[in-house]
């Protein structure tokens, strides 16, 4: 999206993310400490500053694709599912972890008052996150027992949909002329990996 005007908008942004599908984490037994299979999914709302942002004040370098720093965090990223599976020990069962997924069930991500250059483009990016790991009493392991992480979001009516984004403008036109590129109105650091321009 690009602010058409000379002057710098203001704007919100929300979307939201379906999923239809399953996810499991099963891992094998040990004797005195069992193992853990573990994953983790994420609804993630990213602002990218693509073109037409500046250079940071303190570092002289381009603001243009990277991330514009979102600080409510809780509006910005949505767990989905966190999904860990035990495989038992001589003194605990096994706990083996699954997650089902409905399209009735939407992840709604957001961030409020972003503040964006005049002729600038900005690129906003809705996305699935996904980690996983083995570990066993809290250390990184892989060996040759049964393990396994699974997640279907493909497979027959399986899917992931990101129905719309709504980009809301808060400032009136010609409110205010748009700072000199690197000043303190235009800075702010990268956090995040940058996207497509759309």
């Amino acid at each position: 999206m690009q602010n058409q005007t000379g002057y710098y908008a203001v704007a919100n942004v929300s979307s939201s993310l379906w999923l239809n599908g399953a996810a499991s984490a099963i891992r094998s037994s040990g004797d005195f400490s069992g193992n853990n299979a573990n994953l983790t999914l994420g609804a993630q709302l990213s602002v990218i500053r693509w073109s037409g942002w500046g250079t940071d004040p303190v570092t002289g370098q381009s603001n243009d694709q990277t991330q514009y720093p979102l600080y409510d965090q809780n509006a910005s990223y949505k767990s989905v599912a966190d999904l860990d599976g035990f495989g038992g020990d001589w003194f605990n069962p096994a706990r083996p972890a699954h997650a089902t997924f409905s399209l009735t069930v939407p992840y709604e991500v957001s961030a409020s008052l972003i503040a964006i250059p005049g002729q600038a483009v900005t690129v906003f990016e809705v996305d699935l996150d996904l980690g996983w790991w083995f570990y066993n009493d809290h250390l990184d392991t892989v060996d040759n027992q049964p393990q396994s992480i699974s997640l279907d979001l493909a497979s027959g009516a399986n899917t992931v949909l990101c129905p719309m984004v709504l980009l809301e403008t808060l400032t009136a036109r010609g409110a205010a002329p748009a700072p000199a590129p690197g000043s303190l109105a235009s800075a702010a650091s990268p956090c995040c990996p940058a996207g497509q321009p759309g």
